[in-house]
This record gives C-alpha cells, structure tokens and sequence, in this order.
C-alpha cells in the first residue's frame, strides 16, 4: 500500500511562547515566505541565527524552507536546536517526526509526533502521521487508534480516511476498509492509489465489476499507474477475461513496490515481445515462485516441440524434475543464464499472454511432470498403506507468500484436516514440508500417518516429492506448490480455497481448465475450512460405497 505523508506544519509567525512580537527581521522574513521569496528569506533567518537569536520560530521557518529545498538532514538539525529552545512548541516535534520518518527513522519519529499530541490533543495531523509510523512497524491495532482519532478530530480529512482504510485493510477489515476509501473519496482525494487499493478491496470481496470500476478510475487519473495496470489485470484473470487479463499482467515488472523479479536478468538488451519463429533461439527465465514454475513450464516443452531453441533458466531445486519430466534436458541456473546475453530473453510467466492460453486454448492439458523411475520404486518399496486409499495433504504454503496481500489466508492448520483421518479405509501421507511441519509433531491423528513418514519429511528433493505423490490416490491441498506438482502428474488433486483465491482459480465452478484432473472446493464463508473438509469427506465417502 502506498501511504501519502502530510508535510509540515507551514511556516509560524506566532511566537506566543516568548509572549513577543516578532522582531522586524523575523517580520521581512515572513513577509518574503508569503510571496514565495524563499530563499531571501532563509537569508534572514540564517543571519539571525549567525547573531545567536533566541527564537525558536526562526528555526523553525528556517527548517521548512530548507525542508523545501529537500535538504531534510539540515531540517532536522534546526529543528532540534528549535525544540532545544522551546521543547513545548507541537509544530517543530510534528515537523522533525515528519523529516525523521522520511528518513527511515521511524521509532524517532514516534517519539516526536507523540510529544506534539501530547502538547495539543487536538492536533490530527500527528495522529494520522503517528498511525502511518506506527503501521510501518507493524503495529496496526495501535496505527488504527491513531486514524480512527485523527478521523474523529478532522472527519473532513481524506488523507486520513485513505491511510484508515489501508490499516484496516491489513487487518483483514475489508468491507470497512472500503467505507474509509469511499468517504475520502466522496470528499474528493483523487489520489490514483487510492482508487487502486479500493479496487483490491473490492476483488478481496469477490466484487469484480466494483473492482474494475475502481481501477479504471484510478487509470483515468494516472494512465501509467503499474500498480493500477497490474491488480487490475489480476481482477480481469479472476473474472475469466484472459484476453485482457494476460496484457495488464505484464505490468508487474514496473510496480514501483515490490515489482516482480525475474530469476536472472540479462547483461546486456532487454527483454523480447513476442516468440521467435521456429528454429530460432529464445531464453525463458522463471520468476515468482516454485508453483507458478510449475504450472507454466509446460510452455516450455511445448515451445520445444514447436521447434524452437529454447533454454529454460529454472530454480534449481526444480531442476531434476524439469530434467525427469522432459521440459527441458539442460535447465539453467540464474548465473548460467546470465552469461547467455546473445540471446532474445522472456519471462516465463510472460508465455500464456504470448501464447494466448485462455479456457478455450489452453494448449496443454495431458501430464507432464514426472519422477524418475528409480525414485518411484524406491518410495513403493518404503510406503506400505495399511489401508485401501492413500491421501496425500498438504495444508500450509510459505507464511512470507502469505504476507502478500492476494495470498493471506490461503493456508489452514493441520488440525482442519482430522476429519480426513476418521474415515474408513483411509491412511495419510504428509506432503509437508519445511513450515507447517511442526503441527505433525503435535496431532492427535498421528498413527493414520503412512510408518515412514518422518524419511518423507525429511526428503526436501522435488523428485522424491514427486515420487511419493506417485504412490498416492489422492492429493488434498490448499494453494500451493504441491498442488500444481501433483496436478501436473496427473494425480487427482483436491484443491482447498479460501472464498476469493488467486486469479488463476476464479470465482466459480469445481474444474479448472489448468488441470484436467483437479477439482476444486470452495469456502462458501471466508475462513469457513469447515465446511470446506465437510464437502471432501462427504465426497470421499461417496467414493468408498461406490
């Protein structure tokens, strides 16, 4: 989220606090600041403070100017000698918690804003500017009392309404979020990014046509906004529009916070906008994470078959399994492809929109991830089930994934999926791995567990991963890696999704047409994992009597 800062308080020409008139010099000074004479006037105040003037205005008008002129570290040491001189003056600590935020330097700058409401109760600004400090350091319960005051102080505020309603956004408080968006804009902001971040709290409702209004608008008052490109082409994916959806997607190299990465970049030219005609070379580099290099490698193989000469820069933790599934006989690593500038570059996730890969032509759809043989007897010999069908789950992706706003809330905890191990003539395997493995430790429905699941656990190789899932009868996941390694094996997959999931599920249906044998369960209420390992149960339990 992008979070405006209000600047300084202005300039002062009250010096109650001395219970004295400015001086003639002071007076000229100011004068010259109402006609926007800056520099003359910072003239003034630096010979006053040559003299050893003992006003601490002169300082502190002396910091706005210098403020102004982006000298920020000049502002901050007059306004520290300003506040040496009258420490009781709110304006100078809500100035110098302005200049000290902007220099990163936010538990300073905490430090001063409270200091300026504790002279002046009243005073919204640093209220509003305390709670976007406060959220800075990730503490939005004490960041939303500060705004919710600094609204109640100035209600006709939409700066801080827009900075409350982002708040309340990482609380997860989406629907009053939108009601702090709506009202700064009734008010009239017309920030870009606040019709941006209402559009995202509209498409985390499952509102995609508000969501698209939304981000219209904000792409009337910035054409060349990237975030607003961006989550709007993300809202279009959701809504099935891949036409488009695919176009705004490729904005997400130029969002000005936390822009997509490729894995390698090239050294020299740039990045080529459309496929090569067969024969011809091409450098396909991942990017994201390991599921999204899973789901889209297929267009590798395919571009392979195709006829053209395509080298694949991978992660390297997938590439015996790229090697093992015919995607590719010599993946790259990052620094192996960075010394490859001789040939035309492209993003891996760049192919579907290149390819035009939608519902109606999603090119392939047949499994295409495989073990090696030798891993898949290995695990045979070692998995015994001691029932008819084995499952395999997982059930928690990567928590710094999940920081991300599309993605919170994805994951559940393991103690969701005990229903799955009452039923009868089943045992499960853990697909675990890394974070969330420590709840096996504690579950109550351990002895369902195939006897070596702590060697699976242990085993971090994709293709002993994959392997495993080879054993398998059924995967039950939630939205991560795991489910686009077993889908893409072919393995039928039960996917977990919260109620509004990532763009690539949409918002209806139980099928999808990435993976012919998935299947889709949906929350019906945000967060409702319940009712969600109901429906599977119920279905699993179909499946036995028939």
């Amino acid at each position: 989220m992008i979070q405006p800062r209000r600047g300084g308080q202005g300039f002062s020409n009250t010096n109650a606090a001395r219970n004295k008139a400015p001086t003639a010099l002071e007076q000229q000074a100011f004068q010259l600041i109402q006609q926007n004479r800056h520099q003359e006037a910072l003239a003034i105040y630096n010979a006053l403070i040559q003299q050893g003037t003992s006003s601490h205005l002169v300082y502190f008008n002396a910091a706005a100017i210098t403020t102004l002129q982006g000298d920020r570290l000049g502002a901050i040491a007059l306004l520290q000698t300003a506040l040496e001189i009258n420490p009781n003056h709110a304006n100078s600590h809500f100035s110098l918690g302005n200049a000290l935020q902007q220099e990163g330097q936010q538990e300073g700058a905490i430090h001063h804003y409270r200091q300026a409401i504790e002279l002046d109760p009243t005073f919204a600004q640093a209220h509003n500017n305390l709670g976007i400090a406060l959220q800075s350091l990730k503490n939005p319960e004490q960041a939303l009392a500060c705004l919710e005051t600094a609204v109640e102080l100035l209600p006709s505020d939409a700066n801080s309404l827009f900075n409350l309603g982002n708040v309340l956004i990482d609380l997860n408080r989406t629907e009053q979020a939108i009601e702090a968006y709506e009202r700064a804009a009734e008010l009239g902001c017309q920030l870009p990014m606040l019709f941006n971040n209402l559009g995202n709290a509209f498409r985390e409702i499952g509102r995609l046509e508000a969501s698209q209004a939304a981000f219209e608008r904000a792409l009337k008052l910035d054409p060349q906004l990237p975030e607003a490109h961006w989550n709007s082409g993300l809202t279009l994916l959701l809504g099935g529009n891949y036409a488009q959806g695919w176009g705004e997607y490729e904005w997400r190299f130029r969002k000005t916070t936390n822009p997509t990465q490729a894995h390698a970049i090239p050294r020299q030219g740039g990045w080529c906008t459309h496929i090569p005609r067969a024969g011809e070379p091409l450098m396909v580099v991942s990017e994201q994470g390991l599921g999204d290099t899973l789901q889209f490698m297929r267009y590798v193989a395919h571009l392979r078959q195709q006829g053209l000469a395509v080298e694949f820069c991978a992660q390297t933790k997938l590439h015996g399994l790229i090697q093992a599934s015919g995607i590719h006989p010599k993946p790259l690593s990052p620094e192996e492809a960075s010394a490859r500038s001789d040939l035309p570059w492209m993003p891996l996730l760049s192919l579907p929109h290149q390819l035009g890969v939608g519902p109606d032509n999603p090119l392939v759809q047949e499994p295409y991830i495989n073990s090696t043989d030798s891993r898949v007897q290995s695990w045979r010999r070692k998995i015994t089930p001691s029932a008819p069908a084995l499952i395999g789950i997982n059930w928690q992706g990567d928590p710094a994934t999940e920081r991300d706003e599309h993605m919170a809330g994805r994951s559940l905890a393991l103690a969701c999926l005990a229903p799955l191990a009452q039923l009868d003539n089943v045992q499960l395997v853990s697909l675990q791995k890394g974070f969330g493995c420590e709840q096996l430790d504690t579950c109550n429905f351990q002895h369902r567990f195939v006897s070596c699941q702590h060697e699976i656990s242990q085993a971090l190789d994709f293709l002993d991963c994959a392997a495993v899932v080879a054993q398998c009868d059924l995967i039950v996941t939630c939205d991560t890696v795991v489910a686009h390694l077993a889908a893409g094996m072919g393995k039928p997959t039960w996917l977990l999704l919260k109620a509004v999931p990532d763009w690539r599920w949409g918002l209806e249906g139980d099928s999808t047409f990435w993976y012919p044998s998935m299947r889709l369960f949906r929350q019906e209420r945000p967060g409702d994992w319940h009712g969600v390992i109901e429906r599977v149960c119920e279905q699993l339990r179909a499946l036995n009597h028939n």
